[in-house]
């Protein structure tokens, strides 16, 4: 039996696999790779792989190592950066198709059918007071069902246009100052007669913040009645805009909460000081409590572990390579129940887990591995990045990364490569750019 040979060879590697025949989907995704890496060009042209790779492929003369060559090649099909790419290039195809070329116009049933203005201003640019908004895209289901509340309140002609459709997927935008304004519960709205007392008292008072009830109301509606998971009071004071110094407005907010909902929600809080307190609905609690050790601890995963999806779902990075900055956001930070949990499983009680750095770097460590084993790795935590950044650096080894991302500690070595790329590209054109300024200020000063 002859020796198969490599297609995608790599070099100088630290170790090999034993080179095996491809399968039909092997083959499919070398060739496909082999297409990707001819489109993109530059550094992830491979040019010296992709000459190895024949027009026909012979299983009886032709093989691959899966480690490291197989996955190295086709781990361009892979990379987030250039997915997001193809997204944005379908999206631009998608828009362009949608015009008609005799009259310049789109079609009735464009890609997306609002512009970039703001739909309830018609502006793009507006300022209040000292800053200057642009649109932003709404990203929520309790931002979409507030607008159209509002618009069937306050303007039939938008609410008639928006009523059937799905305003996150057609990218409705806003200014924040006029979805504020816009979705301001309005006066000829009808008040329950139980909570009409309480409205009156609270919006006459020239010391409460109003904010964003609204909001409120449809996220407790549908997390914590609908689905029969916990919500914590931290989401709900930032939906309702409370700063961190708005201490005075919170037990406002709780007993304005509690008035609308009554029996239906309680309270909970851990014993653990500085915690954040979650609402629960009275029904699940109360089965909660008639329920076995076992199914309790399943329960209490089963809303974790739904909670995590729901947050993660839709995120996607802004920039590749990501950044420090925006993974240590808190768009990227493990849910407010995840962390609570662990902060009452890892504290003493009656103490303060704020006075332990300790405590608190280890439910923030757990929590971002809990959180990477249950979106299966899609989403990249801070802690997996600069710890396999940091241990590439340190010990330029990769059975080092591969070991300790097999542990759910960090990401994969190829990702690790793919994220050092992409800075060391954008280091060079940034050093780029200040060469020509630096050169261009010389020259105008001669």
């Amino acid at each position: 039996m002859e020796r198969l040979n490599c297609i995608v060879h790599y070099p100088k590697q630290n170790y090999y696999q034993d080179i095996k025949k491809l399968s039909d989907g092997n083959i499919h995704k070398v060739k496909e790779a082999k297409t990707k890496r001819e489109e993109i060009g530059g550094l992830h042209l491979h040019d010296e792989q992709i000459q190895q790779v024949p027009t026909e492929i012979n299983n009886d003369i032709h093989g691959v190592h899966m480690e490291p060559c197989y996955k190295r090649f086709t781990a361009i099909l892979s990379n987030p950066k250039f997915k997001k790419i193809e997204e944005k290039e379908k999206r631009k195809s998608d828009r362009l198709s949608s015009i008609d070329t005799s009259t310049g116009t789109t079609s009735s049933t464009p890609a997306w059918i609002y512009p970039k203005n703001c739909n309830l201003c018609g502006k793009y640019r507006i300022q209040h007071l000292t800053k200057k908004y642009e649109p932003y895209t709404i990203t929520t289901y309790n931002a979409a069902t507030s607008i159209k509340t509002a618009a069937k309140n306050k303007n039939q002609k938008l609410y008639q246009e928006i009523e059937h459709l799905d305003l996150i997927a057609k990218e409705f935008k806003v200014h924040k100052t006029c979805y504020k304004t816009f979705t301001l519960t309005s006066n000829s709205t009808p008040v329950s007669s139980s909570t009409q007392n309480l409205e009156a008292d609270l919006n006459n008072s020239s010391t409460y913040d109003k904010g964003h009830f609204d909001e409120v109301k449809a996220h407790i509606t549908d997390v914590v009645l609908n689905q029969g998971r916990v919500a914590s009071m931290k989401t709900l004071h930032q939906l309702y805009n409370l700063g961190v110094g708005d201490c005075r407005y919170r037990n406002k907010l709780k007993k304005r909460i509690a008035e609308k909902f009554g029996n239906q929600i309680s309270f909970l809080s851990s014993n653990t000081s500085n915690l954040a307190e979650v609402v629960v609905s009275s029904v699940y609690l109360e089965n909660l409590t008639h329920s076995t050790r076992d199914e309790t601890i399943k329960s209490v995963a089963q809303i974790l572990k739904d909670d995590i999806i729901e947050k993660f779902k839709d995120i996607e990075l802004t920039s590749w390579p990501p950044s420090t900055k925006e993974l240590a956001s808190s768009k990227f930070q493990p849910p407010e129940s995840l962390n609570l949990f662990l902060k009452s499983l890892l504290s003493t009680a009656g103490h303060s887990v704020n006075r332990s750095s300790k405590t608190m770097r280890t439910v923030d460590s757990i929590a971002q591995d809990i959180v990477s084993s249950i979106t299966k790795k899609s989403t990249l935590q801070l802690k997996h990045v600069l710890l396999a950044l940091g241990l590439h650096t340190l010990t330029g080894s990769r059975k080092v990364v591969d070991l300790v991302h097999k542990f759910g500690h960090c990401m994969s070595y190829n990702l690790t490569c793919e994220v050092e790329t992409a800075q060391a590209e954008q280091s060079l054109e940034l050093s780029k750019k200040r060469s020509f300024a630096t050169v261009t200020a010389q020259t105008t000063g001669q």
